[in-house]
């Protein structure tokens, strides 16, 4: 083989530094796009506020409602996924044969836990919360039955449960069976209607901020049409001028999500004191899940998103119409 020459040589070391050479350039031009943007927003720190707020508005009700649905559907969870069940025995089924039938349902797989309240427990439990007992010393026998209360496994759904409880329904000493499937699938209705309603007013929202900032780099543009058309003259791309003002919408976009994460935190925390009064009210203490640092992560990084979305829609509409020959 024969040994390289020198203009060999000088492609090979050309076409090793091209790569770099290009990153270092467009590194660079972004940088400079990066900086340019943030300098001219800082310029004019009003109007940047003012777009920021209008994003803030916009973003921080879905915000909040989706914290609240997320709250409740936590608050809700305890009693969706509780999956007990009470059976009410017959008045002529004794303590021992209650206790024969509580331990029976134990062995059975899709049962958890089981808990047997025998005819006196009952009696005791009727006179303390119903206000009756001197009524009810009158009688002469306990007219109360046996019940027996139990969890189910978590696994199971609704209907798995209304099925185990027309099993039960057969037995010759069960009078009936308490389960409330009915309202456990109203809750879950409940819920799913109203998380598409805040997924439908995020999108709109949504929709809306991106309106907001393309009209905002529209107006940009318009104050910047003599500099882009110099620019054009000397030879700059549709890249190179676009550069600067995505970056532009990216900081609307920005400041607007950090607004949005501060005023989210300042609602959701004027809902503490009455949470904690209602939940007073029901002997809980429940306390109201905040913002947190990783949704606020991800409601700056989905502003800034939109903000760049919002700019390029402006964009490739204007530089466009700025080619008529085209």
């Amino acid at each position: 083989m024969m040994p390289a020459g020198p203009r060999q040589r000088g492609a090979e070391i050309s076409g090793r530094r091209g790569l770099p050479s290009r990153l270092f350039v467009f590194a660079s031009a972004h940088a400079q796009g990066f900086f340019s943007s943030l300098g001219r927003l800082v310029k004019k720190p009003f109007s940047t506020l003012t777009a920021g707020l209008v994003v803030a508005v916009a973003l921080s009700l879905p915000t909040v409602l989706y914290v609240l649905v997320d709250n409740a559907r936590l608050l809700s969870s305890g009693f969706v996924d509780s999956n007990q069940v009470t059976i009410f025995l017959r008045p002529a089924v004794s303590d021992v044969k209650a206790e024969s039938i509580a331990g029976g349902l134990l062995k059975r797989p899709e049962i958890m836990s089981v808990r047997l309240i025998t005819k006196a427990q009952a009696l005791d439990e009727f006179k303390q919360y119903s206000g009756f007992s001197a009524a009810i010393g009158i009688l002469d026998q306990n007219p109360l039955p046996a019940l027996i209360q139990f969890d189910s496994r978590s696994a199971l759904d609704p209907d798995q449960l209304a099925r185990l409880s027309r099993d039960l329904e057969r037995m010759s000493e069960v009078d009936f069976v308490q389960f409330d499937l009915q309202w456990i699938r109203r809750l879950r209705g409940i819920m799913e209607f109203v998380e598409r309603g805040v997924e439908m007013l995020s999108l709109l929202l949504g929709v809306g901020v991106v309106f907001v900032v393309s009209n905002t780099i529209r107006l940009e543009l318009r104050t910047r049409h003599e500099e882009i058309v110099i620019a054009r003259l000397l030879g700059a791309t549709d890249a190179f001028i676009r550069r600067p003002f995505l970056y532009s919408g990216f900081w609307y976009g920005l400041v607007g999500g950090i607004l949005a994460a501060a005023l989210a935190t300042l609602i959701l925390a004027s809902f503490e004191e009455p949470i904690r009064h209602l939940s007073s009210l029901y002997d809980a203490d429940y306390q109201l899940s905040h913002l947190g640092l990783y949704r606020m992560i991800g409601l700056c990084a989905v502003s800034s998103l939109l903000g760049i979305a919002g700019a390029w829609m402006v964009l490739f509409d204007q530089l466009r119409k700025m080619h008529p020959h085209r």
